[in-house]
């Protein structure tokens, strides 16, 4: 696929002495994602869409296009992150790194068997495509956690985490048009914070994977993944360099 604002490539990064292949990995900003990037997957070949959106959600458009485009849709519902949480963390916390580092802690903590279903969807087959309604904090997390047990260094997770959000303006205008608020709240320094994604928050996220669990791999594991999915991984998505012997 091109270049999109709402769809990234989660894979190109570097991976235990290989790379973890581009077209297979695919990050999706669900409420934010044209009709022609939707066509766009299915040109890619997407055979799964995985919807990270909680239930009250509005999740009908996607529905519909996998139904038409013959996608298997695959709902795993996380009931956090959504717009109606942003907001009231902006509203309550005024928003700020702090909270954004304590929402995705919840992610983690909270939704751990979710998180390791998506992981057995993805490791069933590829390409697939994943995301939530921005597709910057579940969807972050998900992809993190992913190329963490692929073996991929923490500097390049935290730069493909930033560099896959959606622009804060266009995340900031849709909460906006959802929930009828002032501009100037989501200008506010924290707000931005929160709407916006930055390097230390899926770093100190990954930390807490680690402290907890002692990896992305054993965290997933912990939460019911099948033993057999992160070699599925491996062997879908990990690209090796073949070096010749002496």
């Amino acid at each position: 696929m091109g270049t999109s604002p709402f769809v990234a490539d989660a894979g190109g990064l570097p991976a235990d002495g290989g790379m973890i292949r581009k077209g297979q990995l695919l990050r999706v900003c669900g409420d934010l994602v044209s009709l022609e990037e939707l066509h766009g997957l299915e040109a890619a070949g997407v055979r799964t869409y995985i919807d990270l959106r909680g239930p009250d959600e509005d999740r009908m458009r996607l529905m519909r296009w996998a139904r038409r485009a013959r996608v298997e849709y695959v709902s795993i519902p996380i009931g956090v992150a959504g717009g109606r949480d942003l907001m009231r963390r902006i509203l309550v916390g005024g928003g700020g790194a702090a909270q954004v580092l304590a929402l995705y802690r919840a992610i983690v903590d909270e939704q751990g068997t979710k998180l390791a279903q998506a992981v057995g969807a993805i490791a069933g087959g590829t390409p697939v495509a994943f995301g939530c309604a921005a597709g910057k904090d579940r969807t972050g997390v998900l992809a993190a956690l992913i190329q963490s047990a692929l073996a991929v260094p923490d500097e390049h997770i935290a730069r493909s985490y930033v560099r896959s959000a959606p622009p804060v303006e266009r995340f900031a205008a849709a909460l906006q048009e959802e929930f009828d608020v002032s501009p100037w709240l989501l200008r506010l320094r924290g707000a931005r914070a929160l709407l916006g994604a930055h390097e230390p928050t899926i770093l100190a996220t990954l930390a807490h994977v680690r402290r907890t669990h002692g990896g992305a791999e054993e965290y997933l594991l912990a939460h019911g993944l099948d033993p057999a999915a992160v070699p599925a991984l491996r062997v879908r998505l990990a690209k090796f360099r073949v070096t010749c012997q002496p």
